[in-house]
């Protein structure tokens, strides 16, 4: 019983400042989860002929997003919209969101928060306590992650809960189920979950993976044929490579540092990226020809640091998922010192943005009636910088030390192969 103290300690810590702050923020995709989940309601198992962002305004969502997220999401939003069901309401130009659907999804998204974080803790079966538990603080108190899950409010815990609990698995039908349904509910996840089931291939773990992906939309495509291909419409509408404003929100360097001139000076630079594939081919390729001498935690970490390094559009919710992977990564036995060096300052650097940008703005844009108290403490811990120049250099570093980190990880592996 002693033993569990430290982990139930970092717990009981992650839980109260995640319950202080949850009902009182609220980031703007919450605003419209509430508008999928009443179409969901209205249209059942048709949902996804309408979750295309052309449909915005008949749905009578906030934003004409689209919904490109699995039918895992769709279930779960749906469900908890029925405990939730107040009105977004529109004021002008202002959206407020209804308080008993921020307090719904909220508890929905650290629900599978709090499930990484033990799951973190259960996958270092055989670790001494205090390396398992400083692996669930590197997560569970990471300053992204609790800005994701407890004051933007973002869906990316359910995928990352379903694929470390693949990991904790290793291996078999059940655990490329998990990994197919992690990377159908959030996209951005499927370099992390294909490079797990690269690391230990076989068929059955394949069969998972294809029916972990693939299953759980059937009912939609049976009941209304079509619902497939209008996900994967959906899906590839937001796909489509451009300038990514606002440069506070955008954390792939050659893509902030591209929207930034484009702003500053008219010019056009979207060449530099639409060529991010070129960066990813790179990224990718050595981790092709060591990932089943590496193993899965280490391809999928490697993987979903790649994805982070190059993909034209990182938003902020995405470090989330490699917080969980950097935090068992770190604390594997086998990882050289200088490899966590280089993983630890990543991840340092990715927990700093929410103190540079006054993310205070959360308590108040889509709450009719801000609690003050909560948006003083955000203020406190934060310098309020909106200066674009300085986003720029921090998505910048951003990159520069993501690629550095892989480097670093992949001169190991390749020396295994080349003593």
């Amino acid at each position: 019983m002693l033993r569990l103290l430290p982990p139930a300690a970092v717990l009981a810590a992650g839980l109260l400042i995640r319950a202080y702050f949850a009902p009182f923020t609220v980031g703007s995709d919450v605003v419209q989860f509430a508008g999928f989940a009443d179409s969901v309601h209205r249209h059942g198992l048709c949902f996804y002929k309408y979750a295309g962002g052309e449909n915005a305004e008949a749905e009578g969502w906030a934003y004409p997003w689209p919904f490109p997220y699995g039918p895992l999401a769709v279930a779960l939003l749906a469900v908890a919209r029925l405990l939730a069901p107040g009105a977004v309401e529109k004021v002008g130009e202002w959206v407020y969101a209804p308080p008993d659907w921020i307090v719904a999804s909220k508890a929905l998204f650290i629900a599978f928060d709090t499930a990484v974080a033990v799951l973190i803790y259960s996958n270092g079966a055989g670790w001494p306590t205090w390396r398992r538990t400083a692996a669930m603080a590197l997560y569970y108190l990471n300053p992204a992650v609790i800005y994701t899950s407890a004051i933007y409010g973002m869906l990316d815990p359910l995928p990352a809960a379903l694929l470390i609990a693949a990991l904790r698995l290793r291996g078999g039908f059940w655990a490329g189920a998990l990994l197919g349904l992690a990377a159908a509910t959030k996209l951005n996840a499927a370099p992390a979950a294909l490079f797990a089931a690269l690391a230990s291939p076989s068929l059955r773990l394949a069969a998972g993976f294809a029916a972990g992906a693939l299953v759980p939309v059937m009912p939609f495509e049976a009941a209304c044929p079509g619902s497939l291909l209008a996900w994967v419409h959906a899906a590839l509408s937001v796909a489509s490579p451009g300038y990514n404003p606002p440069v506070v929100y955008s954390f792939n360097g050659v893509t902030t540092l591209a929207t930034y001139l484009h702003e500053k000076t008219g010019g056009d630079y979207l060449w530099a990226i639409r060529a991010w594939w070129v960066a990813a081919a790179a990224a990718y390729a050595p981790l092709l020809l060591v990932a089943r001498r590496a193993g899965p935690l280490a391809s999928a970490y490697l993987a979903y640091l790649a994805y982070t390094a190059t993909y034209w559009r990182v938003n902020y919710q995405y470090f989330l998922l490699l917080a969980g992977l950097a935090a068992l990564h770190i604390a594997a036995p086998g990882v050289s010192r200088a490899e966590k060096a280089v993983s630890l300052a990543h991840l340092a650097a990715v927990a700093l943005w929410p103190f540079l940008y006054p993310v205070s703005w959360w308590a108040r844009v889509h709450v009719k009636e801000p609690n003050e108290a909560v948006a003083t403490a955000l203020d406190a811990v934060s310098l309020k910088l909106l200066d674009p120049e300085v986003y720029v250099a921090y998505s910048l570093a951003l990159t520069a030390l993501a690629y550095v980190a892989l480097a670093a990880h992949y001169r190991r592996w390749f020396k295994r192969i080349n003593p």
